[in-house]
């Protein structure tokens, strides 16, 4: 699998496993994380080859905004991973053009 492909995996997964509800036990979470997100995310959490693309790039940095935000993870890094985003996302036409 691609690292686009896992990307879209995993917020495919998450999406799926929001509409669950809240009410099951933790064995039973354990089983719902390992159907919905939990392999392609295991997948990005070891992933340790640099993008293919600029959209992959482009896809890479916008998970990290997306999976950052909701959980107060660095401020710090979440601000640059969000300029960097902001800098790829304005260039995009051009690049993808060249």
């Amino acid at each position: 699998m691609t690292l686009l492909e896992t990307i879209y995996a995993y917020r495919a997964g998450n999406a799926l496993y929001d509409t669950i509800p809240d009410a099951v036990t933790q064995q039973d979470e354990d089983a719902i994380v390992a159907a919905t997100y939990g392999t392609p995310m295991a997948a990005l959490v070891e992933w340790d080859q640099p993008a293919a693309s600029y959209e992959e790039a482009c896809e890479a940095l916008r998970l990290a905004v997306e999976d950052n935000t909701p959980y107060s993870g660095s401020p710090v890094s979440d601000a640059m991973v969000r300029a960097a985003l902001g800098y790829f996302d304005s260039h995009a036409a051009e690049k993808l053009a060249a």
